[in-house]
């Protein structure tokens, strides 16, 4: 099974979150 780890910054707090999913596609539907 595919497996990615994702950063992703805030545009309103410039405040960078890094995770990881085995299902991209659900996680960033949230």
């Amino acid at each position: 099974m595919p497996f990615f780890v994702y950063i992703i910054q805030s545009l309103s707090t410039r405040k960078f979150y890094i995770g990881q999913t085995n299902n991209l596609e659900e996680r960033l539907r949230r």
